[in-house]
C-alpha cells in the first residue's frame, strides 16, 4: 500500500499516516490477503471441473468469459429471431429484459386449441368433434355411419343458387365427421317424379299437374284428380250400363259415365233400300234406272235419273210436244175505240182471233201470213189491214206477252179474244 494515502490527525493537529501491506492484512479464513490472492490466481488459472460444459472445460476464466458471452449473445439472437417469426417485432440488440417483456406480451386464443392441451399455461377450449359422441337427434339418417360423429347445424341458409349452406358448430373435425340439417319434409314423397335432390329420388306418384285441364264434371263422382296444383273432386255421374232399342223417335243419352250397354240390332230389308243408301250399316240394293231425258220432263221441273245423283232439269214445253199455247178472254171496248190491247200473256202469240158478241165483227191476225191482220165488220167485207200508225203506235203489234190489233167498226162493247202461240 502506498504511504501517505491515508491521513489521520488528532485533536492537537498532529498528523499521522497509517499504512500496511497484504502480508499483514488478514482474510476471514486467517490467511493474509497476499496469500489468499495468490491462491485465487492459482485456482482461476487451472479450472478443470469435469461437470462443466465441453465448451468450458480446461479453459481459463478469460476464455470461459468469452464463451459465455458468445453463447448468451447467440441465445438472445435466437430468441429475437423466434419472436420475429411469430409476428412480434424484435431486434438482436434488444436486452434480455426487453425480449422477456415481448414474450410475456404474447397471448393465445384458447378456442383455437383442442381441449386437453395447454400452451403457455393456457388450456385449450376447442371441442374435438372427432372424439365427441354424435348428436342424439340424427336418428333416421341411416345406419351406414352410425358409429361416426354427426352434428346438426344450428342454422341453415337456402338463398344460394341450387345450394344449401350450413352453419358448422365450432370445433375440430376430420373426414369422419358429418354435418347435417334435418327437415321432416325432405322425403321422397315431397319430390317430383324424375327429379333427385341431394340423392333422394322423387316418388313416382308425385307428378307435375300444371298442364292438366280436367274439370269436376269430367271426373267420375267419388274420385279425385290433381289439376294444376289443386285436388279436384269429380261430379260426373256413373250411369252404369245403358241399353237402347231403336225406334222412330230420338232417345236421349244422359250425361255422365257409362259402363257400356247394348243398342239392339235393326233388321234392314236391303232389297227395299235404294242402292247407295246405308241404313244401320246395311247397304241398299234396290236399283232405280230411269230413261227420261231433259226433254221428257216439264220445263222448270227436276228429276234424278240413272245414278240417282245427277239432277235433270226438264225442258219439255207444249211447243216441244207439237202443241200450241192458248189464252182467251174478254175485254170491254169503248164505243169510240177501234183497237184492242191485251197483255200479261205467258208466250208470244202467232195467231190472234177477235170477235164481238154478235159475231158481226171479226179480226184475224197470223204471223205466218205477212204479219197482216184481216178484218170483217158489218160495213166492209173481209179486208187486209196492213201496218198502220195510230196515236204514234204501230199496229198490228204483237210481242211476247201482249198484242195490239184493230177491231171492226161497231165492235164496241164486250169483245172476245183468243191467242195461240
Amino acid at each position: 500500500m502506498a504511504i501517505k494515502n491515508v491521513e489521520i490527525q488528532d485533536d492537537t493537529g498532529t498528523i499521522y499516516y497509517p499504512h500496511t501491506n497484504a502480508s499483514v492484512v488478514k482474510c476471514a479464513n486467517g490467511q493474509s490477503v497476499e496469500m489468499q490472492f495468490a491462491e485465487n490466481v492459482k485456482q482461476i488459472g487451472n479450472i478443470n471441473d469435469q461437470s462443466l460444459d465441453a465448451t468450458l472445460k480446461g479453459k481459463s476464466l478469460t476464455e470461459m468469459t468469452k464463451v459465455l458471452f458468445t453463447n448468451a449473445n447467440n441465445g438472445k439472437t435466437a430468441v429475437a429471431n423466434a419472436l420475429v417469426a411469430k409476428g412480434v417485432s424484435a431486434l438482436t440488440t434488444d436486452t434480455f429484459t426487453v425480449l422477456a417483456s415481448k414474450i410475456n406480451a404474447i397471448t393465445f386464443d384458447a378456442s383455437k386449441l383442442l381441449t386437453g392441451n395447454t400452451v403457455m399455461a393456457i388450456a385449450g377450449t376447442m371441442l374435438n368433434r372427432v372424439t365427441m359422441a354424435s348428436d342424439a337427434s340424427h336418428a333416421g339418417l341411416g345406419d351406414e355411419q352410425a358409429v361416426i360423429g354427426r352434428f346438426e347445424a344450428p342454422l341453415v341458409w337456402t338463398k344460394g343458387n341450387h345450394s344449401i349452406f350450413l352453419n358448422v358448430p365450432k370445433g375440430y373435425y376430420d373426414e369422419t365427421v358429418y354435418i347435417y340439417k334435418s327437415d321432416p319434409n325432405y322425403i321422397s314423397a315431397n319430390i317430383k317424379a324424375g327429379v333427385s335432390i341431394f340423392g333422394v329420388p322423387g316418388k313416382t306418384s308425385v307428378i307435375d299437374t300444371a298442364s292438366a285441364s280436367a274439370v269436376d264434371n269430367e271426373i267420375l263422382v267419388g274420385n279425385t284428380a290433381g289439376v294444376n296444383g289443386s285436388m279436384i273432386v269429380g261430379t260426373m255421374p256413373n250411369n252404369g250400363a245403358i241399353n237402347r232399342i231403336p225406334t222412330t223417335s230420338s232417345q236421349s243419352i244422359p250425361a255422365g259415365y257409362t259402363t257400356g250397354g247394348i243398342v239392339s240390332a235393326v233388321s234392314v230389308p236391303t232389297d227395299k233400300v235404294l242402292e247407295g243408301t246405308v241404313i244401320a250399316g246395311a247397304k241398299g240394293t234396290l236399283v232405280l234406272r230411269g230413261t227420261a231425258i231433259a226433254s221428257d220432263i216439264i220445263s222448270g221441273k227436276t228429276a234424278y235419273n240413272t245414278d240417282a245423283e245427277t239432277k235433270i232439269t226438264g225442258t219439255m214445253t207444249v211447243e216441244s210436244l207439237g202443241g200450241k199455247r192458248y189464252a182467251s178472254g174478254s175485254i170491254d171496248v169503248p164505243q169510240s175505240s177501234t183497237t184492242i190491247k191485251v197483255s200479261g200473256l205467258a208466250f208470244k202469240p202467232t195467231a190472234v182471233f177477235i170477235r164481238n158478241n154478235s159475231g158481226s165483227c171479226q179480226t184475224q191476225w197470223n204471223s205466218l201470213i205477212n204479219n197482216d191482220a184481216y178484218m170483217t165488220d158489218s160495213i166492209y167485207p173481209t179486208r187486209r189491214i196492213s201496218t198502220v200508225n195510230i196515236d204514234n203506235t204501230t199496229y198490228p203489234y204483237v210481242a211476247y206477252g201482249e198484242f195490239f190489233l184493230p177491231i171492226g167498226i161497231n165492235s164496241w162493247g164486250t169483245v172476245q179474244w183468243m191467242a195461240f202461240s
